[in-house]
């Protein structure tokens, strides 16, 4: 079976980031005309540190290398996700309890946003603190897109 490039280059990252107990979120490889752009965006549940990303950077270089992957010249970028986007696994939500949260969801046909915070999750989804005390469960499969709405 042919593997592409990015299956390729995510078997060779994963267990470097596995190693500091962190996890892959999105791996992108792009072409440009002034060489090929490597995009690792990574999380921990402790969160990303910039010492974590230089490390990871550093390990990443030496992989590549050694694997013999991006013949020509490449830019690497090591990053957390940040706040632009949206949470794509379940796992990253529980470092952020109590923090607010945008939530884009299927509400029976419709599409609706709620914003709340972040009071619980579960391995079904999560529960937010909307106005007035009231609270509302969201299960995974329902939630299109859930971002951390930055508190200033």
């Amino acid at each position: 079976m042919f593997r592409t490039e990015i299956e390729q280059l995510q078997d060779a990252l994963i267990p470097l980031i596995e190693e500091r107990q962190a996890y892959l979120i999105e791996l992108t490889f792009k072409k440009s005309k002034y060489g090929n752009v490597v995009e690792v965006f990574i999380d921990a549940d402790t969160g990303v540190t910039s010492e974590l990303c230089t490390e990871l950077s550093r390990s990443f270089h030496q992989a590549l290398d050694c694997f013999g992957f991006l013949q020509s010249k490449y830019n690497l970028v090591v990053s957390s996700p940040g706040f632009d986007r949206p949470l794509k696994y379940p796992k990253q939500f529980p470092k952020h309890r109590g923090k607010k949260f945008s939530v884009k969801h299927k509400d029976g046909e419709k599409v609706v946003v709620t914003i709340g915070q972040l009071l619980d999750v579960n391995e079904s989804g999560i529960t937010l603190q909307l106005e007035k005390e009231q609270t509302k469960n969201f299960l995974f499969d329902d939630i299109i897109e859930a971002k951390v709405k930055p508190q200033w």
